[in-house]
């Protein structure tokens, strides 16, 4: 059997859907080749839940009855909005109704937004780190770009293609193997509700074969923050771990996954894999202050020639 090929070589989904509002993983779950079940694998379908009368935990609008948990809300008391995962299958199932919500409103997150952060917890679990970041293969180096937001890693990505006619491995979202040294392909956006003109800008001069499609060994990663401040001078050093803290751990924002993190005692796991980030060396990277987005050091700094980037052996 086929499945959704969504981070090709760790997270594969079984759906008949091909998007899922608020799942910023993916906007077109057919952009790579199907593929078998990858590291990570989930099932997702459409349908009735039933929400037992009975519970064992409760916060909000979340809670769990045996090995599941549930979400059930009401629109103006009529329209509910449902669904169900189970951690043990990696399944969920969820209500025609809520798959129309297509952003946050107020407090009602879409649902794709729930499933990518359970599916961001369980990599974070298994020693995948999702980040703000853009990567991309270029003078046969794989380069990671990460930042804050809105700081120019997509920018900088279209610069590369544009002059150097490098190949995306990711876009505004990376997910990285510190230990091993990975970065994973992802899909680039075009077309979902809310991407910026500089990503359609991006899709058009991009074809198939400037799109990595497996893991990678990274050559060079850089922590950027940009300032367009007249006063040069008032930058601060930063360290690995203070840009993983601001670009990372976005999944923690979401209510249901604080609960299932409680209820499910996971706390100690995450904060053993926070720890080990804090006291991970990195030698293949550089912290980089640009001004008024200027890449130069793109250019300028220089890196060893004699050692070419290896395709990750699986």
């Amino acid at each position: 059997m086929t499945y959704k090929n969504i981070i090709p070589g760790l997270v594969s989904i079984e759906t008949d859907r091909s998007s899922f509002w608020g799942f910023s993983f993916s906007e077109n779950f057919n952009f790579y080749s199907s593929s078998d079940k990858q590291k990570i694998h989930f099932k997702i379908s459409v349908g009735d839940v039933k929400i037992p009368t009975k519970y064992e935990f409760r916060n909000g609008f979340y809670f769990k009855q045996g090995d599941s948990w549930y979400y059930e809300r009401k629109i103006f008391n009529l329209i509910p909005l449902r669904f169900k995962f189970n951690p043990i299958e990696r399944s969920f199932v969820v209500s025609s109704w809520y798959l129309k919500v297509p952003f946050t409103i107020g407090r009602i997150l879409p649902f794709g937004k729930h499933a990518e952060d359970v599916i961001s917890l369980e990599l974070f679990l298994n020693g995948y780190v999702v980040l703000q970041g853009s990567a991309i293969s270029y003078n046969d180096k794989n380069i990671c770009i990460i930042g804050p937001s809105f700081n120019g890693k997509t920018f900088a990505l279209k610069k590369i293609i544009e002059g150097q006619k490098g190949k995306i491995i990711s876009d505004d979202i990376m997910i990285v193997d510190f230990v091993n040294n990975l970065v994973y392909p992802m899909p680039h956006k075009f077309k979902a509700l809310g991407v910026r003109e500089i990503q359609k800008k991006i899709s058009k001069i991009v074809t198939k074969e400037d799109v990595v499609t497996e893991p990678v060994k990274i050559s060079r990663l850089f922590f950027i923050q940009n300032s367009t401040s007249e006063n040069k001078n008032n930058v601060k050093t930063r360290n690995f771990f203070e840009f993983i803290s601001l670009c990372s751990f976005f999944f923690l924002d979401n209510r249901f996954i604080a609960s299932y993190i409680f209820e499910e005692k996971l706390l100690d796991r995450i904060i053993s894999k926070i720890n080990a980030l804090k006291t991970m060396e990195i030698k293949n990277c550089d912290f980089i202050n640009i001004h008024n987005f200027d890449y130069e050091f793109l250019n300028l700094l220089a890196y060893d020639e004699t050692t070419k980037p290896e395709r990750a052996v699986e």
